[in-house]
Protein backbone atom coordinates (compact mmCIF):
# COMPACT_ATOMS: atom_id res chain seq x y z
CA UNK A 1 0.00 0.00 0.00
CA UNK A 2 2.77 2.56 0.76
CA UNK A 3 4.70 1.53 -2.16
CA UNK A 4 1.50 2.13 -4.25
CA UNK A 5 0.35 5.40 -2.45
CA UNK A 6 3.55 6.77 -2.99
CA UNK A 7 3.90 6.35 -6.54
CA UNK A 8 0.26 8.33 -7.03
CA UNK A 9 1.11 10.96 -4.65
CA UNK A 10 4.60 11.67 -6.44
CA UNK A 11 3.42 10.82 -10.31
CA UNK A 12 0.62 14.02 -8.91
CA UNK A 13 3.03 16.25 -7.72
CA UNK A 14 5.23 16.10 -10.96
CA UNK A 15 2.71 16.43 -13.31
CA UNK A 16 1.55 19.26 -11.25
CA UNK A 17 5.15 20.71 -11.65
CA UNK A 18 4.79 19.94 -15.45
CA UNK A 19 1.55 22.24 -16.19
CA UNK A 20 3.36 25.00 -13.88
CA UNK A 21 6.37 24.67 -15.90
CA UNK A 22 5.92 24.25 -19.47
CA UNK A 23 3.42 26.53 -20.65
CA UNK A 24 2.50 26.43 -24.42
CA UNK A 25 2.94 28.43 -27.13
CA UNK A 26 0.57 28.93 -29.34
CA UNK A 27 2.65 30.66 -32.13
CA UNK A 28 4.42 27.60 -32.17
CA UNK A 29 1.60 25.00 -33.00
CA UNK A 30 2.29 22.04 -34.88
CA UNK A 31 -0.25 20.21 -37.15
CA UNK A 32 -0.21 16.68 -37.82
CA UNK A 33 -1.87 15.44 -41.22
CA UNK A 34 -3.44 11.58 -41.27
CA UNK A 35 -3.59 11.06 -45.21
CA UNK A 36 -5.29 7.88 -44.96
CA UNK A 37 -4.71 6.86 -48.56
CA UNK A 38 -4.71 3.21 -49.09
CA UNK A 39 -1.47 1.36 -49.52
CA UNK A 40 -2.86 -0.31 -52.46
CA UNK A 41 -2.88 2.81 -54.59
CA UNK A 42 -0.26 4.97 -52.76
CA UNK A 43 2.90 3.82 -55.05
CA UNK A 44 1.09 4.15 -58.31
CA UNK A 45 2.23 6.66 -60.47
CA UNK A 46 -1.22 7.33 -61.31
CA UNK A 47 -1.75 8.43 -57.72
CA UNK A 48 0.95 11.09 -57.05
CA UNK A 49 -1.02 13.86 -58.49
CA UNK A 50 -3.82 13.48 -56.25
CA UNK A 51 -1.70 12.46 -53.42
CA UNK A 52 0.30 15.53 -53.85
CA UNK A 53 -2.52 17.66 -54.54
CA UNK A 54 -4.19 16.69 -50.59
CA UNK A 55 -0.45 17.10 -49.39
CA UNK A 56 -1.07 21.20 -50.47
CA UNK A 57 -4.54 21.20 -49.45
CA UNK A 58 -3.56 20.29 -45.78
CA UNK A 59 -0.64 22.36 -45.70
CA UNK A 60 -3.07 25.52 -46.67
CA UNK A 61 -5.18 24.39 -44.22
CA UNK A 62 -2.53 24.18 -41.66
CA UNK A 63 -1.76 28.07 -42.23
CA UNK A 64 -4.83 29.00 -41.62
CA UNK A 65 -5.08 27.32 -38.67
CA UNK A 66 -2.31 29.43 -36.99
CA UNK A 67 0.27 26.41 -37.33
CA UNK A 68 3.84 26.73 -38.01
CA UNK A 69 4.95 23.73 -38.66
CA UNK A 70 3.18 20.74 -40.65
CA UNK A 71 4.16 16.82 -40.30
CA UNK A 72 3.39 14.17 -42.42
CA UNK A 73 3.99 10.60 -42.09
CA UNK A 74 6.63 8.60 -43.21
CA UNK A 75 6.86 7.74 -46.73
CA UNK A 76 3.92 10.43 -47.18
CA UNK A 77 5.44 11.55 -50.76
CA UNK A 78 5.64 8.41 -52.24
CA UNK A 79 8.44 9.31 -54.81
CA UNK A 80 12.35 10.12 -54.75
CA UNK A 81 13.47 13.89 -54.66
CA UNK A 82 16.24 13.07 -56.44
CA UNK A 83 14.39 11.17 -59.21
CA UNK A 84 11.67 13.39 -59.38
CA UNK A 85 12.60 16.87 -58.04
CA UNK A 86 9.49 18.56 -59.65
CA UNK A 87 7.33 16.97 -56.66
CA UNK A 88 9.70 18.47 -54.12
CA UNK A 89 9.40 21.99 -56.08
CA UNK A 90 5.70 21.64 -55.48
CA UNK A 91 5.94 21.30 -51.64
CA UNK A 92 8.71 23.87 -51.62
CA UNK A 93 6.15 25.84 -53.41
CA UNK A 94 3.37 25.67 -50.78
CA UNK A 95 5.68 26.02 -47.69
CA UNK A 96 6.80 29.47 -49.12
CA UNK A 97 3.01 30.72 -50.43
CA UNK A 98 1.53 29.72 -46.67
CA UNK A 99 4.41 30.83 -44.80
CA UNK A 100 4.87 27.52 -42.58
CA UNK A 101 7.59 24.43 -42.67
CA UNK A 102 7.00 21.26 -43.84
CA UNK A 103 8.60 17.59 -42.25
CA UNK A 104 7.31 15.37 -44.88
CA UNK A 105 8.58 11.36 -44.82
CA UNK A 106 9.78 9.95 -48.20
CA UNK A 107 12.38 7.32 -50.13
CA UNK A 108 15.59 8.98 -50.20
CA UNK A 109 18.81 7.77 -52.54
CA UNK A 110 22.31 7.94 -52.63
CA UNK A 111 24.82 6.65 -55.28
CA UNK A 112 28.20 4.84 -53.46
CA UNK A 113 29.63 5.36 -57.51
CA UNK A 114 28.10 1.47 -58.04
CA UNK A 115 24.91 1.97 -57.87
CA UNK A 116 21.69 3.72 -55.96
CA UNK A 117 20.94 2.94 -52.60
CA UNK A 118 17.31 3.75 -50.70
CA UNK A 119 17.35 5.40 -47.38
CA UNK A 120 13.75 5.65 -45.33
CA UNK A 121 13.74 9.33 -44.49
CA UNK A 122 12.21 12.55 -43.36
CA UNK A 123 12.93 15.89 -45.07
CA UNK A 124 12.15 19.37 -43.41
CA UNK A 125 11.17 22.34 -45.89
CA UNK A 126 11.29 25.61 -44.38
CA UNK A 127 8.73 28.50 -44.65
CA UNK A 128 11.07 30.06 -46.98
CA UNK A 129 11.53 26.95 -49.40
CA UNK A 130 15.00 26.33 -48.29
CA UNK A 131 15.75 22.85 -47.47
CA UNK A 132 16.68 22.86 -43.44
CA UNK A 133 17.39 19.49 -42.88
CA UNK A 134 17.46 15.49 -43.48
CA UNK A 135 17.21 12.41 -41.42
CA UNK A 136 17.98 8.60 -42.96
CA UNK A 137 16.56 6.17 -40.21
CA UNK A 138 18.81 4.20 -38.37
CA UNK A 139 16.97 1.37 -36.60
CA UNK A 140 15.47 -0.03 -39.91
CA UNK A 141 12.84 -2.99 -38.79
CA UNK A 142 14.44 -6.17 -39.44
CA UNK A 143 13.01 -8.59 -42.00
CA UNK A 144 10.86 -5.32 -42.96
CA UNK A 145 13.20 -2.99 -44.40
CA UNK A 146 16.34 -4.78 -44.33
CA UNK A 147 17.37 -8.27 -43.90
CA UNK A 148 19.69 -8.68 -40.60
CA UNK A 149 23.36 -9.29 -40.71
CA UNK A 150 23.10 -8.14 -45.00
CA UNK A 151 25.78 -5.34 -43.91
CA UNK A 152 28.21 -7.85 -43.04
CA UNK A 153 27.48 -10.28 -45.22
CA UNK A 154 26.09 -9.06 -48.54
CA UNK A 155 24.93 -12.18 -50.21
CA UNK A 156 21.84 -12.07 -47.22
CA UNK A 157 20.52 -8.80 -48.84
CA UNK A 158 19.98 -10.87 -52.15
CA UNK A 159 17.27 -12.75 -50.70
CA UNK A 160 13.70 -12.07 -51.14
CA UNK A 161 11.02 -11.83 -48.65
CA UNK A 162 9.12 -8.95 -49.61
CA UNK A 163 11.45 -6.52 -47.37
CA UNK A 164 12.77 -3.66 -48.83
CA UNK A 165 16.40 -2.88 -48.53
CA UNK A 166 17.39 0.04 -46.86
CA UNK A 167 20.78 1.74 -45.82
CA UNK A 168 20.33 2.64 -42.38
CA UNK A 169 21.55 6.46 -41.43
CA UNK A 170 24.50 7.06 -39.12
CA UNK A 171 23.60 9.93 -37.22
CA UNK A 172 20.16 11.62 -35.35
CA UNK A 173 19.40 14.72 -36.90
CA UNK A 174 18.05 17.83 -34.84
CA UNK A 175 15.79 19.89 -36.68
CA UNK A 176 15.40 23.61 -36.40
CA UNK A 177 11.99 25.01 -36.85
CA UNK A 178 9.71 27.45 -36.55
CA UNK A 179 7.59 25.22 -34.25
CA UNK A 180 11.47 24.80 -31.91
CA UNK A 181 14.15 21.98 -32.28
CA UNK A 182 12.77 18.48 -32.68
CA UNK A 183 14.35 14.99 -33.55
CA UNK A 184 12.70 12.56 -35.92
CA UNK A 185 11.82 9.07 -34.71
CA UNK A 186 10.82 7.09 -38.03
CA UNK A 187 7.98 4.12 -37.31
CA UNK A 188 9.07 1.88 -34.57
CA UNK A 189 12.47 3.77 -33.50
CA UNK A 190 10.08 5.12 -31.07
CA UNK A 191 10.38 1.82 -29.28
CA UNK A 192 14.13 2.72 -28.69
CA UNK A 193 13.79 4.94 -25.30
CA UNK A 194 17.81 5.34 -24.60
CA UNK A 195 17.76 6.39 -28.23
CA UNK A 196 15.26 9.08 -27.38
CA UNK A 197 16.75 10.13 -25.08
CA UNK A 198 19.49 11.41 -26.96
CA UNK A 199 17.44 13.63 -28.82
CA UNK A 200 16.28 15.60 -25.70
CA UNK A 201 19.83 15.66 -23.98
CA UNK A 202 20.85 17.47 -27.56
CA UNK A 203 18.71 20.23 -27.37
CA UNK A 204 15.27 18.76 -29.16
CA UNK A 205 12.53 20.84 -27.49
CA UNK A 206 10.32 18.00 -28.45
CA UNK A 207 9.90 14.60 -30.51
CA UNK A 208 8.36 13.42 -33.58
CA UNK A 209 7.62 10.23 -34.61
CA UNK A 210 6.30 9.66 -38.22
CA UNK A 211 5.25 6.33 -38.98
CA UNK A 212 2.95 4.15 -41.73
CA UNK A 213 0.88 1.38 -39.66
CA UNK A 214 -1.66 0.62 -42.14
CA UNK A 215 -0.03 -3.22 -43.07
CA UNK A 216 -1.05 -3.80 -39.45
CA UNK A 217 -5.03 -3.78 -40.82
CA UNK A 218 -7.39 -3.48 -38.19
CA UNK A 219 -6.03 -5.06 -35.35
CA UNK A 220 -4.41 -4.12 -31.93
CA UNK A 221 -1.37 -3.53 -33.52
CA UNK A 222 -1.31 0.11 -34.60
CA UNK A 223 -2.89 1.08 -31.22
CA UNK A 224 -0.03 -0.82 -29.33
CA UNK A 225 2.64 0.88 -31.55
CA UNK A 226 0.85 4.33 -30.67
CA UNK A 227 0.97 2.86 -26.95
CA UNK A 228 4.70 2.90 -26.84
CA UNK A 229 5.06 6.05 -28.42
CA UNK A 230 3.55 7.84 -25.47
CA UNK A 231 5.86 6.57 -23.17
CA UNK A 232 8.63 8.39 -25.36
CA UNK A 233 6.87 11.80 -23.91
CA UNK A 234 6.84 10.70 -20.28
CA UNK A 235 10.19 9.62 -19.93
CA UNK A 236 11.85 12.90 -21.65
CA UNK A 237 9.26 15.06 -20.06
CA UNK A 238 8.51 16.77 -23.59
CA UNK A 239 5.83 16.83 -26.32
CA UNK A 240 5.61 13.99 -28.92
CA UNK A 241 3.79 14.88 -32.16
CA UNK A 242 2.55 11.38 -33.92
CA UNK A 243 1.85 11.60 -37.47
CA UNK A 244 0.79 7.60 -38.42
CA UNK A 245 -0.29 7.55 -42.16
CA UNK A 246 -3.68 6.02 -41.32
CA UNK A 247 -3.78 5.90 -37.67
CA UNK A 248 -3.35 6.63 -34.90
CA UNK A 249 -1.89 10.61 -35.14
CA UNK A 250 -2.15 12.02 -31.95
CA UNK A 251 -0.33 14.72 -29.55
CA UNK A 252 0.81 13.85 -26.31
CA UNK A 253 2.00 16.19 -23.74
CA UNK A 254 4.59 15.99 -21.42
CA UNK A 255 3.01 14.33 -18.81
CA UNK A 256 1.45 11.41 -21.42
CA UNK A 257 -1.95 12.85 -22.15
CA UNK A 258 -3.15 12.75 -25.49
CA UNK A 259 -4.41 16.09 -25.98
CA UNK A 260 -6.33 14.88 -29.53
CA UNK A 261 -5.88 11.83 -31.82
CA UNK A 262 -7.64 10.81 -35.46
CA UNK A 263 -8.12 7.33 -34.79
CA UNK A 264 -7.39 4.86 -37.51
CA UNK A 265 -8.57 4.84 -41.56
CA UNK A 266 -9.65 8.76 -40.37
CA UNK A 267 -8.59 10.87 -42.91
CA UNK A 268 -7.72 14.46 -41.00
CA UNK A 269 -5.61 17.13 -39.05
CA UNK A 270 -4.97 18.23 -35.11
CA UNK A 271 -3.40 20.76 -33.74
CA UNK A 272 -1.58 21.40 -30.97
CA UNK A 273 1.50 23.55 -29.27
CA UNK A 274 4.71 22.07 -27.82
CA UNK A 275 5.60 22.45 -24.18
CA UNK A 276 8.40 20.43 -21.78
CA UNK A 277 9.52 20.92 -18.66
CA UNK A 278 11.91 23.42 -17.14
CA UNK A 279 14.30 20.81 -16.06
CA UNK A 280 15.27 17.31 -17.78
CA UNK A 281 13.77 14.41 -16.22
CA UNK A 282 15.98 11.52 -13.99
CA UNK A 283 15.48 9.47 -17.20
CA UNK A 284 16.76 12.03 -19.64
CA UNK A 285 19.77 12.66 -17.47
CA UNK A 286 20.43 9.24 -15.90
CA UNK A 287 18.94 6.80 -19.01
CA UNK A 288 18.38 2.96 -17.84
CA UNK A 289 20.21 3.74 -14.33
CA UNK A 290 17.52 3.34 -12.36
CA UNK A 291 16.82 0.00 -14.09
CA UNK A 292 20.54 -0.94 -12.84
CA UNK A 293 19.68 0.42 -9.14
CA UNK A 294 16.66 -1.51 -8.74
CA UNK A 295 17.87 -4.29 -10.17
CA UNK A 296 20.96 -4.38 -7.88
CA UNK A 297 18.39 -3.42 -5.31
CA UNK A 298 16.68 -6.46 -5.65
CA UNK A 299 19.38 -8.86 -5.62
CA UNK A 300 20.93 -7.46 -2.36
CA UNK A 301 17.34 -7.74 -0.65
CA UNK A 302 16.85 -11.27 -2.22
CA UNK A 303 19.79 -12.29 -0.78
CA UNK A 304 19.12 -10.26 2.71
CA UNK A 305 15.93 -12.68 2.52
CA UNK A 306 17.75 -15.74 1.83
CA UNK A 307 20.44 -15.63 4.86
CA UNK A 308 17.29 -14.73 6.87
CA UNK A 309 16.06 -17.62 6.06
CA UNK A 310 18.62 -19.55 6.15
CA UNK A 311 19.35 -18.56 9.75
CA UNK A 312 16.00 -19.05 10.61
CA UNK A 313 15.84 -22.60 9.44
CA UNK A 314 19.70 -23.13 11.11
CA UNK A 315 18.10 -21.83 14.58
CA UNK A 316 15.55 -24.61 14.84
Amino acid sequence: AAVAGGHLLWGGVEIARIDRESASDAARSIAVVQPNVDLALKWEEAYREPIFSQMERYIALAAHGGASLVVFPETAAPVSFKISPEYLARLQLASRGSGVDVLTGYVDHSHDGKEWRSHNAALLVARSGRLAGNYHKVNLLPFGEKMPWSQYVPALSKLEFGQANFIAGTEQTIFESSAGRFGVLICYEAAFADYTRRYVLSGADFLVNITNDGWFGPGPGPRQHAEMAILRAVENRVTLARAAYTGVSMIVDPAGRVSDRVELFTEGMILGAPRRAASPSFYSKHGDAVFFIMALASIVLAGALARRAESGATAV
